[in-house]
């Protein structure tokens, strides 16, 4: 330990940073930095956690060697870190999807809500209206046809009268004759 801390003293030496205040033991160092880092789990990392172990089998795949490693805190950790480039990447994303929301969501988009509620009302009249057209609709097309029916009879009507007629006439001739 002793020549650990030798040899990073003449690197700070080197390298020209060496500390104003006497050295302490490296053990020393380490047990304040462990006590340090227990100050650091507040009550809601200790929540995270509580909360993450009764996730349980839910949030690890069976067989998962690389999920059972995550499962510590010092693991979590190194996994965030080592995403860290990636998270800032989506964070520079989110960003530039901010600055184009003008264009994905522009102000004439979020005044359909309202104007939808508007509508509303006219589109229920419409269905009406349209219901009632296809009613009608086949209303006029039943008196059409019935009309048609008619007339064709009344045709026929007037066809057989007309021959009724001219057979009369052609008698009344050669009776006159």
């Amino acid at each position: 330990m002793e020549d650990l801390e030798e040899r990073l003293a003449a690197l700070e030496r080197e390298v020209g940073d060496v500390p104003t205040a006497p050295l302490q033991s490296l053990t020393k160092a380490i047990s304040e930095l462990e006590e340090k880092v227990a100050l650091l789990e507040t009550k809601e990392i200790r929540q995270l956690r509580e909360k993450y172990s009764l996730l349980g089998d839910w949030v690890s795949e069976p067989g998962s060697s690389f999920m059972d490693a995550a499962l510590t805190t010092r693991n979590k950790a190194d996994i965030i870190l080592a995403s860290e480039a990636e998270m800032r990447d989506i964070a520079q994303q989110l960003e530039q999807l901010e600055l184009l929301q003008q264009f994905i969501n522009p102000s004439s988009f979020q005044n359909i809500p309202p104007l939808n509620q508007k509508l509303q009302p006219l589109v229920e009249l419409t269905s009406m209206v349209r219901q009632n057209a296809l009613q009608q609709h086949s209303e006029m097309e039943q008196f059409l046809d019935t009309y048609n029916k008619t007339i064709r009879t009344l045709s026929q009507q007037f066809v057989q009268w007309d021959s009724i007629l001219s057979d009369l006439e052609v008698r009344k001739k050669g009776f006159v004759q």
